[in-house]
């Protein structure tokens, strides 16, 4: 599906006009306009915040061809950065292990890059989230008196 067809097909299943869709966004409506067009193509960034956007609205919502994965970043992070010093005491079949974890990621990587998967980060341990970690350091942080 290109472009222009997924963005008007995904706009009109949720019922939005071209100003919400670009007010959620961020992107003028001309670009909104030539996409749907076909006179530009929507860059990857753009067609990510569509899907995600989307899916906050509407759960169910996702167009045909693109998929959702649930992944944890803390083990996405530990996978597509690099093995580390203890790479060379790792056994044949961990080091097999790491390797397909590492093209899993990247795959997915890619995918989410390119629009067709929308990636959805879920931490095992709720407490150690961005937003719960930034909310805890708020707290400590000492009041400032004016």
């Amino acid at each position: 599906m290109t472009g222009q067809m997924a963005l008007r097909a995904l706009r009109q299943s949720l019922g939005w006009t071209q100003l919400q869709v670009s007010r959620e966004t961020m992107i003028s409506v001309r670009t909104i306009r030539r996409i749907e067009q076909g006179l530009v193509q929507p860059i990857p960034d753009f067609q990510h915040k569509l899907i995600s956007l989307a899916y906050t609205r509407v759960p169910d919502a996702l167009p045909d061809g693109i998929r959702r994965v649930v992944i944890n970043p803390d083990n996405m992070r530990k996978y597509t950065g690099g093995p580390g010093p203890q790479w060379r005491e790792w056994s044949r079949k961990r080091r097999g292990q790491w390797r397909r974890w590492k093209l899993y990621y990247d795959r997915i990587l890619a995918d989410s890059h390119a629009g067709r998967v929308l990636v959805v980060y879920e931490y095992r341990d709720k407490a150690r989230t961005p937003q719960a970690l930034l909310a805890r350091a708020l707290d400590a942080a000492p009041a400032i008196d004016t």
